[in-house]
């Protein structure tokens, strides 16, 4: 089975010709605008090349071949362009991706399991770790030097210290 990654939202048609405009979710405008198809879910996941895109402020307009007409587009409105996970260049600067944390185990340092990654929330000052149990309960973990320990990508684990009223 392949894993899809979401690199962008379509927020709408613009124009008659087929246009959407998009908001990329990547960290990086050029990284969305060098992407050569995507997989949109409108009647069931399918693939369309992308003809041509264009930075439109903090938003993207992009033409996806066979989409020509305004009514065409106007479906798409609300999707979520995806592309497989193999897809996915190395990240540049050697570290990892947020969405690469989903389904992480989190462990606390003293062995006790918290449960998985469910969720990441961003906040002004730090990324926070929406983690849900076993028993469906969540728990937001910040994601700073003080709480985590450590961050092993290749056995998918989350070492946390568990500081006075995090876990109370």
């Amino acid at each position: 089975m392949v894993s899809f990654v979401v690199v962008g939202e379509v927020l709408k048609a613009r124009g008659v010709k087929g246009e959407l405009l998009v908001r990329p979710m990547t960290s990086s405008m050029e990284r969305f605008l060098s992407l050569r198809s995507v997989w949109l879910e409108s009647d069931a996941r399918r693939s369309y090349a992308i003809e041509y895109s264009r930075a439109s402020g903090e938003l993207a307009l992009v033409k996806l071949k066979g989409i020509d007409e305004r009514e065409q587009a106007m479906k798409l409105n609300g999707q979520t362009m995806t592309i497989p996970r193999s897809e996915v260049p190395p990240h540049p600067e050697g570290g990892h991706y947020m969405f690469e944390l989903i389904g992480m185990n989190v462990v606390r340092t003293d062995g006790i399991e918290v449960g998985k990654v469910v969720d990441l929330l961003e906040t002004g000052s730090n990324l926070v770790y929406v983690v849900r149990s076993a028993d469906e309960k969540e728990t937001l973990i910040p994601a700073t030097r003080e709480v985590v320990e450590e961050l092993n990508f290749e056995k998918s684990v989350i070492r946390v210290r568990p500081i006075p009223g995090l876990f109370d």
